[in-house]
Formats: C-alpha cells, sequence, structure tokens
C-alpha cells in the first residue's frame, strides 16, 4: 500500500521510479499495488467532482522527473496496480509511465489508473506499454505531440485494452495513433473513448472489440461512435485545463456495453458504480 505523504518521485536521468521483478507468484500468490484506504485519487472526498487528470494532492502519485527510462515497470507475473496516478514528465526518448516488455507474462493487470506523459522523442513511444494482459478503467493522457496512448507492439500475448479514456490534449498535434499495435499484434480493444490522435488505432486489421468511440474513424468492430466532436465530450481538452470528466450531454454517456469477463466489479475510474 502507498501513503500520499509525498510524491514518489525518480529525478535521476535514466532509472525507473518504481521495478516489480524477480518475485515468485502464481495465480492465487501475486502482488498488489494500491493506494492505503483514503489515500487514493478515488477516495477523495471530491473524487466525481475533483479534475480528472494527474493531482498528487488529490492521491498518491508516481512520477519521472529525470529524463529517459519509465515510471514504472513490471517484469513479474500475477501483478495488479490499482488506483495510482502515474507520471513521466522528465523527456526523453524512452518515455512511458508504465512499462512491461515481456509477451510471456501472465496475470498482468492495469486498473483505475491515471497516467500522464509530456515529452517523447520518438512517434513509436507511448504513455502505457503493456505486451501480455489487461488494461481496464484507465484513463491515459498525452500531453505531448508525438507517441501512442496505449501501445502493444508484436510479440503479444492476447491483450485486452477495456474501459479506457485515452486522450492526446487538444492543443497539441500527434501524428500518433491512440492504441499501437505493430505489424503481428493481434489486441483486443472495447469500450473505450480515444481522443486527439490522427487515429484510433495503428493496425485495425489486427483489432477486435465493440462499443468504442472516437474522434476519427473505425474501421473494425461493431456498435461504435466515430467521428465524434471531441470538445463535446469532456469537461475541458486543453492541456493546461484538462478535465476528463465526461460533460453533461456527452455522446459517450450509456455507448457501452457490459463486459463481466474484463470488469466484473463494474465500476468506473474513481469507484462509482456504473448503471
Amino acid at each position: 500500500e502507498c501513503y500520499n505523504d509525498s510524491e514518489f518521485n525518480n529525478p535521476v536521468v535514466f532509472g525507473k521510479t518504481l521495478i516489480i521483478s524477480g518475485q515468485v507468484t502464481d495465480a492465487v500468490h501475486g502482488i498488489l499495488l494500491k493506494a492505503a484506504a483514503g489515500h487514493s485519487f478515488r477516495d477523495h472526498p471530491d473524487a466525481a467532482s475533483n479534475p480528472l487528470r494527474y493531482d498528487v494532492t488529490k492521491g498518491v502519485g508516481i512520477n519521472k522527473t529525470g529524463a529517459y527510462d519509465q515510471t514504472v515497470g513490471v517484469e513479474t507475473d500475477n501483478v495488479t496496480l490499482l488506483g495510482l496516478q502515474i507520471a513521466q514528465t522528465g523527456g526523453g526518448n524512452s518515455v512511458k509511465c508504465f512499462h512491461s516488455n515481456d509477451s510471456a507474462l501472465t496475470g498482468l493487470v492495469v486498473d483505475s489508473c491515471i497516467m500522464e506523459g509530456n515529452s517523447f522523442g520518438s512517434v513509436n513511444q507511448g504513455i502505457m506499454f503493456i505486451r501480455a494482459g489487461l488494461a481496464k478503467n484507465n484513463l491515459v493522457i498525452n500531453r505531448g505531440s508525438t507517441g501512442f496512448g496505449i501501445t502493444s507492439p508484436y510479440p503479444n500475448s492476447g491483450t485486452r485494452i477495456v474501459s479506457n479514456t485515452i486522450v492526446n490534449v487538444s492543443d497539441k498535434t500527434n501524428p500518433a495513433s491512440g492504441i499501437g499495435n505493430g505489424s503481428g499484434a493481434t489486441i483486443t480493444i472495447r469500450n473505450n473513448a480515444v481522443f486527439g490522435y490522427a487515429s484510433f488505432c495503428q493496425n485495425t486489421a489486427l483489432a477486435s472489440g465493440s462499443h468504442n468511440a472516437s474522434d476519427k474513424t473505425i474501421e473494425f468492430g461493431s456498435n461504435n461512435l466515430p467521428s465524434l466532436v471531441y470538445a463535446d465530450q469532456f469537461v475541458s481538452t486543453a492541456d493546461a485545463t484538462r478535465d476528463f470528466r465526461l460533460k453533461a450531454g456527452s455522446a459517450l454517456i450509456n455507448a457501452g456495453t457490459e463486459d463481466l469477463a474484463n470488469i466484473p466489479e463494474g465500476t468506473d475510474i474513481v469507484g462509482k458504480a456504473r448503471s
């Protein structure tokens, strides 16, 4: 459990802020990293009305202000990250808030986290890099002008991206896709909102899913909401005032589908029950 006494931070060039590696786990005995009770942004008394973005005053934050390398890396099976804020503000060519680069990993879940990164040296980087596992309920904010939101390049192993908001701030032009999956990287994408990128998904021929929404076209799946107006969906999409709570009247409200295999608890990113 993490306590929000101050931001967890690594100001050193190269070197992660946190790495989970070398532990022996199994399907019953895993690792759960979460905020202690009352210390997550989800526990804040005003969680539903606070601007939805990285804000260490509202809950546990893990940051990397030193250039290069990633904020959090996972190299162990059966790890769950829950209710954390993770940022990468140091810049550099390998910027990622979260990095899990082993397609053989099992039992990896990134759940209800806020991730923000603001500088990339390469279009092939991303805020969340996950080759195997489940990313669900997360808010992934790219504050820069290059890079994917969530990327799962080849080889990967059944990566599932479910019920995430994946955005590039509206006052930055980004030529990348919201979801990156290189040649050979099959991926399941369901119930996601992807806005502010040049395209929804990098390799649509290898993607499957449904009930996704975007300001761009969505070339696969069913029950999608393409070509929406970005500014009409969220409280504020500009970098300085970013707040990715849904705006009243947003087309995203009630547009998803129940997905008990991936979201069994039926709660949103701030822990409120979905009707």
